[in-house]
């Protein structure tokens, strides 16, 4: 009977955790056991009413056996469609939550039927783990032998092509004279048969799903631990900064001419994470990659637009120099906001290996990284997302099947992670071992990723904290030490204090015993005088 097939994957971190995953009689509970693995569930016609196709799709995170967040959406067993009204009809609209204690991320792919080798299946993905918006204050506490280290120690999780995560600068775009402008543009770059009769449809879904790379506010990301940004800035269209109104003709973070979040409200975000959390540190990197057409800003004024979002703050902007300068130092100086520009990095990224359906060839140009290769550069870079819209027919069917949950990105996105984080858990720091930093570079930000980071950055300061650890007991030793010193010093001077104390009551006692003997004798004496006193008077009285 007719059904359709869902993959689901989950990451736990947090104890006493667990995600139930449920269709019509089938799901499956999932633990932290299950981290990086996919399990599979049917949505059957045959476990379904005789009276319908329709049948629902639902996860439960349960923390201490409470239920603390669940999702859920009607599918078709007939179809395979996503029914009106559910959690997953569109994936700008599935929010990252944030917590004092956790951080739950979560995202879904709307599957067709398998064209140009794409996943039939659709695919569910779910994270929680705990809330990491000053994780860097719990690996490199302040005033640490941790925080003495330089920056280079941290690994960082990255959100690539982190400004498109909003549909605001499309829906600028998309509004009056400017959509015209831009599907003319777009009818040039994108190499799909009968492209301007679909942008003419369906412009906003088409570059929802082809453009966007994030799903999560910038805030989101932070407390989530993403502490690198990959940010592309540049002006709109020629043709658009004509005829948007002028307060929106600004720098955008750019896809091809798609433009997602505004540069200036980027920052802004940042700005104010940082200055709620003064433990944290955060690195934004600029480049013009991907950019068609439209004006890129030169150095000076992507400067500018940093300055302007710190004034005020308390906090100065930092450079590549500030990599190699220790954490404590950065903290005390208030360079918490380094920001490169297009500056030189080592990456696995190529064209050739990333647009795949295949994260084996990704895994490829990981094995061929080595620390030989990081020298020369400010850091390193994995880049764990795949590029599938770089394979035509992909491309195609993207724009063809768009409706806001089918991105080409998003169905690669949890099969990729569970190969390539578990390589980099067990391999990036033994074959990457230069004093820099390593960033885990990801589509939509998720709490593996991010945890993957935290965990690694964790190994790396292990040998500091460890040193710190030794000398802060070599100086416990050495007090034990100093006191015992000075307790055997107390217990002779009470030992000696008690002898003579003894000896001075043996004295009292003797000299009692003595002056009751002088007592004694003198009794005697007298007696005897007395004695001798009538023997005398008695012989005289004779003699008389």
């Amino acid at each position: 009977m007719p059904s359709k097939g869902v993959d689901y994957y989950s990451y736990i971190a947090i104890p006493g955790a667990t995600i139930k995953f449920s269709g019509p009689k089938v799901g499956s509970t999932t633990s932290s056991s299950n981290n990086f693995t996919k399990s599979h569930l049917e949505i059957e016609s045959s476990n379904l009413p005789w009276y319908t196709y329709t049948g629902t799709f639902d996860w439960q995170i349960i923390v201490n056996g409470s239920v603390v967040y669940s999702r859920s959406q009607d599918i078709s067993s007939l179809t395979g469609n996503l029914e009106d009204g559910g959690d997953f009809q569109n994936m700008m609209v599935t929010p990252a939550v944030d917590t004092s204690s956790y951080a739950i991320t979560y995202g879904f792919y709307d599957a067709g039927s398998g064209v140009a080798s794409l996943t039939n299946h659709d695919q569910s993905w779910v994270t929680i783990i705990p809330n990491l918006s000053a994780w860097m204050g719990n690996v490199a506490p302040v005033s640490s032998a941790q925080a003495n280290e330089p920056f280079s120690t941290f690994v960082l999780a990255a959100a690539h092509d982190a400004g498109m995560n909003t549909m605001g600068g499309v829906s600028i775009v998309t509004t009056g004279a400017a959509l015209a402008i831009i599907i003319a543009e777009l009818i040039t770059l994108l190499p799909i048969a009968e492209i301007a009769a679909l942008l003419a449809a369906n412009a906003t879904d088409i570059m929802e799903d082809l453009a966007m790379t994030q799903k999560d506010s910038f805030t989101s990301m932070l407390n989530n631990g993403v502490r690198y940004f990959d940010f592309r800035p540049a002006y709109l269209l020629p043709g658009l900064r004509n005829v948007v109104p002028s307060g929106e003709d600004t720098l955008y973070h750019t896809h091809l001419v798609i433009p997602g979040a505004r540069f200036d409200s980027f920052l802004k975000e940042v700005v104010t994470f940082l200055t709620a959390n003064p433990t944290e540190i955060v690195v934004i990197r600029t480049c013009s990659d991907g950019i068609k057409v439209c004006d890129i800003p030169d150095a000076a004024t992507i400067t500018q637009f940093a300055n302007n979002a710190l004034s005020g703050s308390g906090l100065t902007l930092g450079d590549s120099s500030c990599f190699q300068t220790s954490i404590a130092t950065l903290r005390s100086q208030g360079k918490r906001l380094i920001l490169v520009q297009n500056n030189s990095k080592y990456d696995s990224y190529s064209d050739g290996a990333y647009a795949t359906l295949d994260p084996s060839t990704i895994i490829k140009n990981f094995e061929a990284m080595n620390t030989g290769g990081q020298a020369g550069h400010d850091f390193t870079v994995l880049q764990c997302q795949g590029t599938a819209e770089g394979i035509t027919g992909v491309l195609a069917y993207g724009a063809v099947a768009a409706n806001g949950s089918t991105s080409p990105l998003m169905s690669t996105k949890a099969q990729f992670d569970i190969t390539t984080l578990p390589w980099i858990q067990a391999n990036a720091l033994k074959n990457l071992t230069a004093k820099q930093n390593i960033m885990i570079m990801n589509d939509f930000i998720d709490g593996a990723t991010t945890y993957t980071a935290y965990q690694l950055s964790q190994t790396r300061f292990a040998p500091a904290a460890a040193a710190a650890q030794q000398v802060k007991a070599q100086k416990l030793l050495e007090a034990y030490a100093s006191r015992e010193t000075l307790l055997k010093g107390i217990v002779a001077k009470h030992t000696a204090q008690v002898s003579a104390a003894q000896a001075s009551k043996e004295d009292a006692e003797s000299l009692e015993v003595l002056k009751a003997a002088q007592a004694e004798a003198e009794a005697v004496r007298k007696a005897q005088e007395q004695v001798v006193a009538v023997a005398a008077k008695n012989a005289a009285a004779l003699k008389a």
